[in-house]
């Protein structure tokens, strides 16, 4: 049996503005809708490190960003699985995320970021593009459309 690009869609979102672009962006691509969707985010812990804020406080973001995607893709009439997945390398996470989906494909939005945050933090779809077993779909930002 064949599969196509649709059948289990994962999406990465980063924050709520992220989540905002991301759905405005996949939505019309998504007729008819997949048989599932699954959106993620990823709450970054340090294993005996310092985290970057307060666990319950990037928690909450993770939730609102769920909940912003949640609300477009159903007012779109497109049912979709949200999770806040937790891990020490976000790339890695995701990955696992769609492996454990047996997702047909993995689909973003391209994230605004200067030269200097890509250098230190790494390119995320460059990222997942290197790593990924199954198909990367990047949709482009409605918003540098013109």
């Amino acid at each position: 049996m064949t599969r196509t690009f649709t059948e289990t869609v994962v999406i990465p979102l980063a924050s709520p503005k992220d989540a905002k672009r991301t759905a405005a962006a996949v939505v019309p691509y998504l007729d008819p809708p997949p048989d599932h969707v699954l959106a993620v985010t990823v709450v970054e812990k340090t294993e005996g490190g310092m985290d970057k804020a307060p666990l319950e406080q990037m928690t909450e973001r993770a939730e609102e960003t769920l909940e912003i995607v949640a609300e477009r893709f159903d007012e779109a009439g497109v049912p979709i699985e949200t999770r806040v997945l937790y891990g020490e390398k976000v790339i890695e996470t995701i990955l696992d995320a769609a492996q454990e989906a047996d997702a047909s494909s993995i689909v973003m939005t391209p994230r605004n970021a200067s030269r200097w945050v890509k250098l230190l933090s790494g390119d995320t779809a460059l990222s997942l593009m290197m790593n990924t077993d199954r198909p990367l779909i990047v949709v482009p930002d409605p918003e540098r459309a013109d």
